[in-house]
C-alpha cells in the first residue's frame, strides 16, 4: 500500500490513475503476485482510495451552503477572495 500511494505522486493527465495503476503492478509482480491478480488488486485499491473521497466529497457538497450557480460566480468574479472572506463566520476575526 505504501508504493502504491508513493505511484500517485507522479503527475499525469489522468489523475495518477496509471501511475498508480502501474506501481502497485510492478510492486505486487516484484512480490511474486501473477500480472492478472496483480492488475486487479491494483484497480480495486484505487477504488478503495479514491471512492471515499468522491462520496464524502459529493454528500458535503450537496449538503454544504454551496450550489453550482454560487460555485460559478467565485470562479469567475474578480473579488471571489473578499467575498469567502465577508461570508464566513469568523470575518471578523481575521481582520
Amino acid at each position: 500500500m505504501a508504493v502504491a500511494s508513493l505511484g500517485t505522486r507522479r503527475h499525469t493527465p489522468g489523475g495518477a490513475a496509471g501511475a498508480s495503476h502501474a506501481t502497485t503492478d510492478g510492486s505486487l509482480i516484484l512480490l511474486g503476485v501473477n500480472t492478472e491478480d496483480a492488475a486487479a488488486v491494483s484497480i480495486v485499491m484505487h477504488l478503495v482510495y479514491f471512492a471515499p473521497a468522491v462520496v464524502f466529497g459529493l454528500y458535503y457538497f450537496i449538503h454544504g451552503d454551496i450550489n453550482i450557480e454560487r460555485f460559478r460566480s467565485l470562479l469567475s468574479g474578480d473579488k471571489a477572495v473578499e467575498e469567502i472572506e465577508s461570508e464566513s463566520p469568523n470575518a471578523a476575526e481575521s481582520v
